[in-house]
């Protein structure tokens, strides 16, 4: 975001404000900031409900944090990397202690 297109209102001054207008105006600010290639996935966790992701198995709750929480979390391709990395080898190591 280049400085010009940055929201005029600060986040302490935004947590405070009762005006409409700075919220709509810092929500638009963000969605300029989200790359095209992840709009699709930013709306998909936007609706996710809570309840979803607890009643998952661990199976279904590692794959969703592999496939889907890091893409979102992590855009920069070698945090995505590493982090799914450190998640693989978590998995390996709690494959050996339970004895799977």
């Amino acid at each position: 975001m280049k400085p010009d297109e940055m929201p005029s209102t600060n986040i302490t001054k935004l947590w405070i404000s009762n005006n409409q207008k700075d919220w709509l105006d810092a929500e638009d600010s963000y969605w300029r900031q989200v790359s095209d290639a992840n709009i699709r996935l930013e709306k998909e966790l936007e609706i996710l409900e809570s309840s979803v992701v607890s009643q998952m198995s661990a199976e279904e709750f590692y794959a969703f944090l592999h496939d889907t929480y890091f893409v979102w979390k992590f855009t920069a391709k070698n945090r995505l990397t590493t982090t799914r990395a450190q998640l693989k080898r978590h998995l390996t190591n709690q494959k050996s202690v339970l004895g799977f």
